[in-house]
């Protein structure tokens, strides 16, 4: 019945093609760290991530694909690479698995990695995920429905690296 009520969840959920996302995240790697608001779209394969500082004040914008990512600062300085997370870090200095965290944020596996553990809750949503060195723990979703989005994740990469991340408000635009 569990695996069942995760099959339907995970079937609804990889069509939501369009969506939005507003809220927190926090980087911290050892001692060292820093925190923002955001405001993330997806669309399709496309993502827009706005990155603003405690004020408001837009620190960063990275958007792109799978395959090729820019960054622009406050500054208007625009740096652009192929590979999202690796842009951050050199740009920003922070570690964020953008490619798995569009899959993550929604509740769901990376669909082309092997998923190295998982536990669900009993409305069949995740729990906790292992998957591509990360473990992901869902600490809270917008309700108690299966079909509901998650509100609180923690992710961790060791003893070193660790992402929280609180959103506010979802909009699903698609299907």
């Amino acid at each position: 019945m569990l695996e069942q009520r995760w099959q339907d969840r995970v079937e609804t959920i990889r069509d939501y093609r369009e969506w939005s996302a507003t809220g927190r995240v926090a980087v911290l790697m050892g001692d060292e760290g820093g925190q923002a608001s955001l405001r993330w779209r997806q669309r399709g394969e496309r993502f827009d991530i706005q990155l603003f500082d405690p004020l408001g004040r837009r620190m960063a914008e990275l958007e792109g694909s799978d395959e090729s990512v820019s960054l622009r600062r406050a500054s208007g300085d625009v740096t652009r690479a192929r590979d999202a997370e690796a842009l951050l870090h050199q740009e920003m200095g922070w570690r964020l698995p953008v490619a798995g965290l569009r899959h993550w944020a929604l509740g769901l596996p990376e669909p082309d990695r092997p998923v190295e553990g998982r536990s669900l809750d009993r409305h069949g949503r995740l729990e906790r995920l292992q998957q591509a060195g990360w473990t992901i723990r869902y600490q809270a979703y917008a309700d108690g429905t299966p079909r509901a989005l998650p509100r609180r994740i923690r992710l961790a990469r060791g003893d070193a690296l660790e992402v929280k991340l609180v959103v506010d408000q979802w909009q699903v635009t698609s299907p």
